[in-house]
């Protein structure tokens, strides 16, 4: 063997689902903040731009 015995293998294998799973998390959190702040320019930029056509109708 290459000085792993199966506890030692099994050990790693737990702390990398443990980093991906931990890494995905914070991904997704990052991804929905990003989203939201996204949406809400939108809605910003959608109100303007109504604000502005009521003001040029007026």
């Amino acid at each position: 063997m290459n000085g792993l015995d199966i506890w030692d293998t099994l050990l790693a294998v737990a702390a990398a689902v443990i980093a991906v799973s931990s890494l995905v998390t914070l991904m997704r959190r990052r991804r929905d903040q990003l989203v939201g702040e996204v949406q809400q320019q939108l809605a910003a930029a959608k109100q303007k731009a109504a604000q502005a056509k009521k003001k040029g109708a007026a």
